[in-house]
């Protein structure tokens, strides 16, 4: 995800919670597994403060001008609103860096105020100024409800905070891109060398494009037509319940339009190894086979010619589920948080290890 990628600190803080116990409790944990640190929460809250920092740079506060703060936008009646509440909080604690939470229609009504001039975007009357947008709502269509919320995105858009992400980035996260980047030669454009291009092909899934007169396009159809396992149908959203998977893939498949088929990419259906593993939801334990996806975080800030003044990668964050449940978002309620254990490898190189 390229926009409003949650759970930095919930996973932090059940990072520390699987460490204790493995640490605390006979047979939590076997010997020999390793459970890395997870720094997720505290290296997110450093590219902001970063960021904000940057904003400060480029435009000098006048002494009477009011204060900077970064402005987290998010959904009315926020169900993840603790993940956030915990990066407000390191973000104040660890730089003294202010957030406050605002909404779409907050930006589009009288909260807001964007200055044609100096594009300096001010809320509650001038009390404050935003010096960071940071966005963990405005990725799905279904949160536009009207051109009241289009119009807050755009004077978001069209001031000189510093965006988390811009426009540009959010884009770059569809599965349009994606596909495009795996095309021949694309990827190059991007790496240091072929060698580093072949590197990352290695672990491309399969996408294949479905719109009208795309190369492939009709075998690839007939293909996953006939073994839909092997594939999912994948449109531009983010979110969690929005892919296509075994017969309502071939439905799809059989029944939308060419132009429909477009707004889709065909991909491979990775299909990780499973284990056995305790699920707890709602004070529940599930228990059976299970697999699970790594993701890991990254914070960066560019300059205005693509210098890059901040990169790291702070931390992680594994989403488990059990076997045969199709999608794996966690608010979505399809998944679970948990964390990786590091154990050691078997055969040769044993030195080395892997995630499981």
């Amino acid at each position: 995800n390229t926009i409003a990628s949650s759970f930095d600190c919930l996973s932090t803080v059940l990072s520390g919670l699987h460490a204790y116990v493995a640490g605390r409790y006979a047979g939590a944990a076997d010997d020999g597994w390793l459970l890395p640190e997870n720094g997720a929460r505290d290296g997110l809250a450093a590219g902001l403060a970063v960021a904000h920092r940057e904003y400060e740079r480029q435009f000098p506060a006048a002494d009477d001008a009011p204060p900077r703060r970064v402005a987290i936008v998010v959904q009315p009646g926020e169900r993840n609103q603790m993940d956030q509440r915990m990066l407000e909080h390191a973000l104040q604690d660890a730089h003294g860096v202010a957030m406050s939470r605002v909404t779409l229609l907050d930006v589009a009504g009288a909260r807001a105020a964007l200055d044609e001039h100096s594009r300096a975007l001010a809320f509650d009357g001038g009390a404050w100024e935003a010096s960071v947008i940071y966005f963990r709502a405005g990725y799905s269509p279904a949160e536009y409800h009207s051109e009241a919320e289009w119009t807050a995105r755009a004077a978001l858009e069209n001031s000189r905070a510093i965006k988390c992400p811009t426009v540009a980035y959010q884009l770059a996260g569809t599965k349009k891109v994606q596909q495009a980047l795996a095309a021949p030669g694309v990827v190059e454009r991007f790496a240091s060398s072929s060698k580093v291009a072949d590197e990352l092909r290695t672990v491309f899934a399969g996408l294949y494009a479905l719109e009208p007169g795309a190369d492939g396009a009709d075998e690839m159809i007939k293909a996953a037509i006939s073994n839909p396992a092997r594939f999912v149908l994948k449109p531009q959203r983010e979110g969690g319940g929005n892919n296509l998977y075994g017969e309502e893939l071939k439905a799809g498949l059989e029944t939308m339009s060419p132009e429909e088929l477009g707004a889709y990419i065909l991909m491979d259906r990775i299909s990780p190894p499973a284990r056995d593993a305790t699920l707890v939801r709602a004070g529940a334990a599930i228990a059976g086979q299970c697999v699970c996806e790594l993701g890991v975080y990254g914070a960066i800030l560019t300059g205005p010619d693509g210098e890059i003044l901040h990169s790291g990668v702070p931390g992680h964050l594994l989403r488990q589920k059990t076997l045969g449940v199709d999608e794996g978002g966690v608010a979505a309620g399809f998944a679970c948080l948990s964390s990786p254990a590091l154990v050691p490898k078997a055969g040769p190189g044993a030195s080395s290890t892997c995630f499981s």
